[in-house]
């Protein structure tokens, strides 16, 4: 398989892992916040040791009961960051967790072709699909329901699973309109989902994703999911996000046996190990 990223292709034969770093003070799990270029840079080097595939930019909370930031706001975080990172890491690929196209714009301007993780799937701003499409960026489409501040009041699904596949077939429609080339679709986890809708959605990820296959001419697909240390995987346990690694290493193995090309996660050098062991149980299969 491959990333198309711009005029760059990168060829992958394994689940690839994409680390995530928070610019941010208020992201759920407070060892993944970071505050300073200082900071970030060696989250991204630490990551890089450990054998991280993509990582992944967010300077804007989005968390259920997150509070909001204007496109203004989340640019200031993420520009000291930018103007440095392609000097100290030219050949990492990256991803930026936005749903404003104008930061895209402004972001490719800084650091060139990266991949677009918008967890609305350009339904929050109707520009992104065309933006991304214009400057050939593959795009991360996630399933959500209302705001940060609301969606846990937009958890009433006839059937979550249909419900959310319905949402990719719509995602992949807009896509191929506007020629975004990439999509690589995301359940979205925990955004506008029960517990119970959470475990759902990941029992029957192949009824889920199996069911888009593209068109020739559509765009291709590609398929990740972001679980790690959540609250569907503490809860239950009646644990802290602190305690959640063991639980979520479990889960991730469960996803690779069940088609899933991308774990986007907070703890990478546990990711790799998983991915390496799943790799080792398909040789041997």
């Amino acid at each position: 398989m491959e990333l198309k990223i711009g005029s760059r292709r990168h060829l992958f034969s394994k689940p690839q892992v994409m680390g995530v770093v928070n610019i941010t003070p208020d992201s759920f799990y407070t060892k993944s916040r970071h505050t300073t270029v200082k900071e970030v840079f060696a989250t991204i080097e630490k990551m890089i040791e450990e054998g991280v595939d993509i990582v992944d930019l967010g300077a804007a909370s989005s968390h259920p009961g997150a509070t909001p930031l204007s496109g203004a706001q989340e640019w200031a975080r993420l520009t000291p960051i930018l103007e440095k990172l392609r000097l100290s890491f030219p050949e990492t690929i990256f991803s930026i967790d936005t749903w404003h196209s104008g930061i895209v714009e402004r972001a490719y301007n800084l650091i060139g072709p990266f991949i677009v993780n918008d967890i609305s799937g350009g339904m929050d701003d109707p520009r992104m699909f065309e933006v991304a499409a214009r400057r050939r960026l593959p795009v991360v489409a996630m399933h959500k329901r209302g705001t940060s501040q609301t969606m846990q009041h937009h958890t009433d699904y006839d059937d979550v699973v249909s419900e959310v596949r319905s949402y990719f077939t719509s995602s992949l429609a807009r896509a191929r309109e506007v020629g975004v080339s990439q999509v690589i679709l995301d359940p979205g986890f925990g955004f506008a989902k029960t517990m119970e809708q959470n475990y759902e959605l990941l029992s029957r990820l192949p009824e889920l994703f199996l069911h888009h296959i593209p068109e020739s001419d559509g765009p291709e697909v590609l398929r990740l999911i972001g679980i790690s240390r959540k609250s569907m995987i503490y809860k239950p346990l009646e644990i802290s996000a602190d305690e959640a690694l063991p639980a979520t290493s479990a889960l991730h193995l469960f996803a690779l046996q069940h088609g899933v090309d991308i774990l986007r996660v907070h703890d990478v050098a546990q990711a790799v190990q998983v991915v390496r062991l799943y790799s080792l149980l398909n040789i041997s299969s």
